[in-house]
């Protein structure tokens, strides 16, 4: 769990673009790794019904452009946690819910290859080729969503 915190920290860590002052940015960051804390807490005591809600707050900071890259990271981080307690369904939840937030076509690789290993891993081998074909569409494509 360790080794997870500090990935998450590293990433967050990274200076957020644009135009939000580094204050605003360090509020964003200090939220983000306080969810993710209570996220990695949620999992351990098995209260499983709560962690979309709670994923829904990073979802809900916008962190866009190659920020993007820090949510999609938190996403296959927890998916990873919850795989191991046997509660893909509930990954496969917070990954839909990073498709319908993120725009960035790197995200949505990652995201969608995650989606076809938690389908493979619950069994449905065609639902998990869907998922990568539309990552070859996604990689063949030029644009975002």
């Amino acid at each position: 769990m360790r080794s997870y915190m500090i990935l998450l920290a590293v990433l967050l860590g990274m200076a957020i673009g644009g135009s939000a002052s580094a204050e605003a940015a360090a509020d964003r960051m200090a939220i983000a790794q306080a969810q993710h804390d209570m996220l990695v807490l949620l999992i351990d005591k098995g209260e499983y019904d709560k962690v979309p809600a709670e994923f829904q707050k990073i979802l809900d900071l916008r962190f866009t452009g190659a920020d993007e890259q820090k949510v999609v990271s938190e996403v296959l981080i927890l998916s990873d946690l919850l795989v191991k307690k046997s509660q893909a369904k509930v990954s496969l939840r917070l990954v839909d819910m990073g498709l319908g937030s993120l725009k960035e076509k790197d995200s949505l690789v990652k995201l969608y290859k995650e989606k076809g290993f938690l389908y493979k891993t619950m069994g449905q081998p065609e639902k998990a080729m869907e998922m990568f074909e539309k990552v070859k569409a996604l990689e063949a494509s030029g644009s975002s969503k």
